[in-house]
């Protein structure tokens, strides 16, 4: 099975009520994806949730923004750190005056509770 089938099986699995807020349309999303008996890597887990949460709402919905900006800019952040890219500078400045939803932060309170208990909080 290929990487997109399983992250399809995973995200229809995924239901979220129209009305919910953005946080926990995120908290549902991952509670669904976090340890998937059928997807195990979390890398593949966290960004179908992220998928799923982003296709609940429309096109030009703010939260939907809010969201879509900061998956973009951990998508950059990551090219910058592995693949040597050289940093966006406009969207490095957005980033200092945008407040995002702290999707990556949920998700790592999630899938990695001892170390913020530890006082060894990542991210």
């Amino acid at each position: 099975m290929t990487k997109s089938n399983i992250t399809a099986v995973l995200i229809g699995e995924i239901e979220i009520d129209q009305t919910d807020s953005l946080e926990t349309r995120l908290r549902t999303a991952f509670a669904v994806a976090h340890n998937h008996w059928l997807v195990t890597d979390q890398d593949i887990q966290f960004k179908a949730a992220i998928a799923y949460v982003l296709a609940s709402y429309p096109e030009e919905h703010p939260d939907r923004i809010n969201l879509k900006f900061e998956w973009d800019l951990l998508v950059h952040m990551s090219d910058v750190v592995e693949r040597g890219a050289a940093p966006d500078a406009n969207l490095l400045d957005r980033a200092q005056v945008t407040k995002t939803p702290g999707a990556y932060k949920m998700w790592k309170k999630l899938t990695q509770p001892e170390e913020e208990e530890n006082g060894n909080e990542t991210g």
